[in-house]
């Protein structure tokens, strides 16, 4: 008897390839797996037969189809932003991939509208990272990873400040400002008013200056003094001031010097001679030389001691000048008089009857009052008249002797 062994035959594995209608490479491995052992496998050879072990074998395919990733780049409205990135092709399934994201420059467009600038920017921002921006290939599948982006559209259109000066009336006091000029909106800005520069004139008011000061004064601060610059708008800020005209007249100040009848006894003084208004001024009366006044009256000299005495003080012999006034401040003066008349002494020499016995003597020929004076009496000597008639012969004898009846001596006054 023989004994027979069979030792199990290995089969070996067919491989067949192919593309899928997605153009995906597809493997299809064919192995052959033993169905089960024949039950004659092992045994003893049997004379004069031949015996079949029959080993029965089934197929057993396995495909392997091979996958792809692509990354695509594209606006929430489906505006394609870029290629498509074809980050893995035709590649096995189960190989590990991984995509990134991309960044765009923003697109800036200019364009003038009524003067302004207009800016439109474009950008693009990714709304969020793909859930498959990483991973793995799949077999038989072309993954896409989507990146999807907002479009962003941001338009800008610019703006400008300007600031004005006028006074009440409208009338421009300086020229406009340009504060801000083609400004992006939201731009801060700041403004401020102006300080102008008095204005001064002058002319003349009855001999006295006029000057005439002319200003500017705020009104108040505009509402929108600071602020934003707004797109499309030229903001104005409007400055708006009170004229204030400030006149001063100067002034004059004038002292006189009379006496009670309103006789002028000195030359006017111009103390303050157009003066500024406010100005301090003092004043003080004269002395007058004592004056002496020589007349004749009835021959004699007459002699006129005159002075002055102030009556009062003027209530504004001093004070401050006032504006458009002339002030005058009259010093009035009483005349104090005294009169001295000159006399003479004549000596005279006469009878009881008038009748003169020697001529006039001058004693004193217009002399001072007060002086001395010395007269004489005359002696007379006696004299005899004889008278006769032819018819008789009686001799008149008449016989005149003068005797001093008054004897007057004083002085002169």
């Amino acid at each position: 008897m023989t004994l027979i062994l069979l030792l199990l035959k290995k089969i070996p594995e067919k491989v067949e390839t192919d593309k899928t209608v997605k153009g995906l490479t597809r493997v299809t491995t064919t192995r052959y797996e033993l169905v089960e052992n024949p039950s004659n496998k092992d045994g003893n050879v049997v004379g004069g037969e031949t015996i079949t072990v029959p080993y029965v074998y089934k197929p057993v395919k396995s495909v392997q189809i091979n996958g792809s990733v692509v990354a695509t780049y594209r606006t929430e409205d489906g505006e394609k932003l870029a290629d498509d990135v074809a980050v893995k092709t035709d590649a096995p399934s189960g190989e590990v991939y991984t995509t990134e994201r991309k960044s765009f420059d923003s697109v800036t467009k200019e364009e003038d509208v009524n003067g302004f600038t207009r800016v439109t920017t474009t950008r693009y921002e990714l709304i969020e990272t793909p859930t498959n921006a990483d991973g793995q290939v799949e077999a038989d599948q072309i993954i896409y990873v989507p990146y999807v982006y907002r479009k962003v559209v941001t338009v800008e259109l610019d703006g400008g400040v300007i600031a004005t000066h006028k006074d009440t009336d409208g009338n421009e006091l300086s020229p406009t400002e340009v504060i801000k000029s083609h400004s992006p909106e939201g731009d801060v800005y700041k403004t401020k008013a102006k300080s102008f520069d008095p204005v001064v004139t002058t002319d003349t008011v009855d001999g006295l200056t006029r000057t005439t000061t002319t200003t500017y004064e705020l009104v108040e601060t505009p509402v929108n003094a600071n602020g934003q610059v707004k797109g499309g708008e030229t903001i104005k800020v409007p400055y708006v001031y009170r004229k204030v005209v400030k006149q001063e007249i100067n002034g004059s100040v004038v002292v006189t010097h009379h006496d009670e009848n309103g006789v002028q006894l000195a030359l006017d003084e111009k103390v303050k001679d157009n003066a500024k208004a406010g100005e301090p001024y003092t004043t003080s009366p004269k002395q007058f030389d004592s004056s002496i006044t020589t007349n004749h009256v009835n021959g004699l000299t007459q002699k006129v001691f005159a002075r002055y005495e102030l009556v009062r003080i003027p209530a504004n012999d001093s004070g401050e000048v006032e504006g458009g006034k002339t002030l005058i401040v009259p010093y009035i003066y009483h005349r104090v008089e005294s009169i001295s008349t000159y006399g003479s002494v004549v000596a005279t020499y006469k009878d009881t009857e008038g009748n003169e016995l020697a001529p006039q003597v001058d004693v004193k020929t217009d002399v001072e009052p007060g002086q001395a004076y010395d007269t004489e009496v005359k002696r007379f000597p006696i004299q005899t008249l004889s008278e006769s008639k032819p018819t008789d012969d009686v001799v008149k004898v008449t016989v005149t002797e003068y005797r001093l009846v008054k004897n007057t001596r004083k002085q002169i006054r």
